[in-house]
């Protein structure tokens, strides 16, 4: 049975992750954003204490989508 405290650091890591925040877990991966003001892309591994666009310091970046178009059957 998992206790409170790991209960509660499970369910702050998925709210993160779901908002684009990288945590220990997600190191392996590189994770795009795109400035909303200058446009840069910057990686993940790029972005030292917090989200912050390195080129003109705006503080609001969007997640990059992977170029890829995923097809839905209708039913």
């Amino acid at each position: 049975m998992l206790s409170d405290k790991v209960k509660l650091e499970l369910c702050i890591s998925s709210l993160l992750r779901g908002l684009g925040v990288r945590t220990l877990s997600d190191e392996g991966q590189v994770i795009l954003y795109r400035c909303v003001k200058c446009g840069a892309i910057v990686k993940s591994t790029e972005l030292k204490l917090g989200i912050r666009c390195p080129r003109c310091r705006y503080r609001v970046l969007m997640k990059e989508k992977p170029p890829i178009v995923r097809r839905i059957k209708a039913e």
